[in-house]
């Protein structure tokens, strides 16, 4: 039950994305738009995003060529709607897979950033507009939008990761998490009750069955109480889940990599079909993979997310000093 539905991590990531674009950004944003202000924003927004995505994007092409190109298998590149087209190829390229293919892509996890994106490009709009905000509405806001944007989707058979319609689920979301973030000063958000009803409220609404929808609920209580000097937060710096954090990105990004290569590649070498393995082995398999993508995703973080970001923001802190002087 804990893992049949940790897709729905990915809809908390939206309302932390949006809490934490805030409390960097949004005293900047909120001052106005500048140039510098915008250029520095999707600067760094495509530094943190980009390398990752085009390493992991790289490996796939490469693997595709190799398996279906030494086969003649090319049909599924030469069609311009398949999951390997030649299309989607170039959607991955410039972020455009998510809300504007109508089916899952390549490395199936990058949807995300791609829906993320968008919301990158509103949220400068958006600051203003949030900031202005009562507490009344804000309250009501956090209060509500979720649960009902949400139940909405209960009601859609998918839940829309791919197509236009991945945008009404990522962008809501995105909001809520910068509405939440104006919840951050009032004393209750820092008290020990808001620590446990994240906690006890996660773990409720992922073992209750059909609650795990409303799992975003949960997201800012547990913002909330990580920003705050209480035993959650120190949990938190444990140094096993700052490491995890740390890899966080690049093992969301080589997971289904590793899945692929596995379950393509390795399970046939050895002999089994991953449509009839028995339940011990698949589960030793996970285990597996599990240990691989967090080994892989070390190495990913060390030697190209990481170096990679740092240095297009210095590149391009090098062209804007450039173009001013």
């Amino acid at each position: 039950m804990l893992f049949s539905h940790g897709s729905f991590a990915v809809d908390c990531f939206f309302v932390l994305s949006g809490f934490v674009m805030m409390y960097v950004y949004g005293n900047r944003f909120g001052q106005g738009l500048s140039k510098a202000d915008l250029f520095e924003f999707f600067v760094a927004r495509f530094a943190r995003l980009y390398p990752v995505q085009i390493a992991t994007f790289g490996l796939l092409l490469s693997w595709f060529f190799v398996t279906k190109g030494r086969h003649g298998e090319w049909e599924s590149f030469l069609n311009s709607d398949g999951r390997y087209s030649w299309e989607a190829a170039v959607a991955n390229l410039v972020f455009l897979q998510g809300p504007w293919i109508d089916h899952r892509t390549w490395n199936y996890p990058s949807w995300s950033l791609s829906a993320e994106w968008h919301a990158y490009v509103l949220f400068p709009l958006l600051v203003p507009v949030v900031r202005r905000l009562n507490n009344l509405v804000v309250a009501v806001a956090v209060a509500s939008a979720v649960p009902v944007g949400l139940y909405c989707w209960y009601q859609i058979e998918d839940i829309g990761t791919n197509g236009l319609i991945s945008l009404l689920r990522v962008i809501p979301l995105f909001v809520i998490g910068m509405v939440a973030y104006r919840l951050r000063d009032q004393e209750w958000t820092g008290s020990t009750s808001i620590v446990l009803l994240g906690t006890v409220g996660t773990l409720a609404l992922l073992i209750i069955p059909r609650a795990w929808i409303l799992l975003p609920i949960a997201a800012p209580t547990l913002l909330f109480a990580a920003l705050n000097e209480n035993w959650f937060s120190r949990l938190l710096h444990a140094r096993i889940l700052v490491w995890l954090g740390e890899q966080s990105y690049s093992l969301y990004m080589i997971h289904a990599l590793i899945q692929i290569f596995t379950t393509s590649i390795l399970l046939p070498k050895l002999g089994f079909d991953s449509a009839s393995i028995s339940p011990m082995v698949g589960l030793w398999w996970v285990a597996v993979m599990i240990v691989v993508s967090l080994l892989v995703a070390d190495q990913v973080r060390r030697w190209i997310e990481v170096p990679a970001r740092e240095a297009i923001k210095q590149r391009a802190r090098d062209k804007f000093v450039e173009a001013i002087i």
